[in-house]
C-alpha cells in the first residue's frame, strides 16, 4: 500500500472500510472528557471568542489554510499559555508500509498525542484521513493512544485510537467554535495535560 494521506481523504469509502485496510475497528460513541475547565482562563477564551467571531465575519475564508490560520492556530496559540506542549506543522511521515505525507498538527503533550486534519469542511473525507494518519503516528511513535480532531476552525470533531485494542472511536458529538469554546478547550487541555 503507497498512500498519501491526503489521497485517503478523496476515498469514497466509509471509515469503517478504512479502518478494515489496517485491521482495525471503528465505532461512534461519546468520548467521556471531563469539562474541567479553570475558571481563571475564562476571560482569555471570551476574549479569543469575539476575536474570532469578528474575523468569522469580516474575512473571507473559504479555503483549508485560511481556515488553518485565522481560525485553529489562534487556539492552540492560546492553549500553549496554559500547558507546554510541542507543536509541529506539515509534519512529514513516511512509513515502510507505504503510509506517507504531512499532516497539519502533531502536538505532543504531558504523554499524549494529538493529529489534528485541518479540513476546508469535507468531514467524511477528514474522518477517513484523520485514520491513516492515527495509525501512522501510532506506529512511528510506538504509543498505546493517541487522540485526533478533525476541524474547520468553526466545528471540532474528536477520536480517539486505542492501538493495543486496534479500535479508533469518533466522538458522536461535534462541538461548535465559537459557540462551544470552552468545551473545545477542556478537551484540549484534558488530552494534552
Amino acid at each position: 500500500m503507497c498512500k498519501n494521506f491526503s489521497s485517503f481523504g478523496k476515498f469514497k469509502s466509509s471509515p469503517k472500510e478504512i479502518c478494515k485496510l489496517f485491521d482495525l475497528t471503528f465505532e461512534i460513541e461519546r468520548l467521556e472528557f471531563s469539562g474541567d475547565l479553570p475558571q481563571e482562563y475564562l476571560p482569555e477564551i471570551k476574549a479569543l471568542e469575539e476575536k474570532l467571531e469578528r474575523q468569522i465575519k469580516r474575512f473571507e475564508i473559504n479555503n483549508e489554510i485560511g481556515k488553518r490560520d485565522f481560525l485553529i492556530a489562534p487556539v492552540f496559540s492560546q492553549l500553549f499559555d496554559w500547558v507546554d506542549f510541542e507543536l509541529a506543522t506539515e509534519k512529514y511521515f513516511d512509513l515502510e508500509d507505504g503510509l506517507r505525507g504531512n499532516i497539519d498538527y502533531v502536538i505532543k503533550g504531558g504523554n499524549e498525542i494529538l493529529v489534528v486534519e485541518a479540513k476546508n469542511d469535507d468531514f467524511d473525507g477528514g474522518a477517513i484521513q484523520i485514520i491513516a494518519e492515527l495509525v501512522a503516528v501510532g506506529r512511528f511513535e510506538q504509543r498505546s493512544q493517541l487522540f485526533g480532531v478533525v476541524t474547520n476552525g468553526r466545528f471540532w470533531q474528536f477520536y480517539e485510537y486505542n492501538v493495543d485494542q486496534k479500535v479508533i472511536i469518533q466522538d458522536i458529538d461535534f462541538y461548535s467554535f465559537p459557540k462551544e469554546s470552552e468545551a473545545v478547550f477542556s478537551n484540549l487541555l484534558e488530552i494534552l495535560r
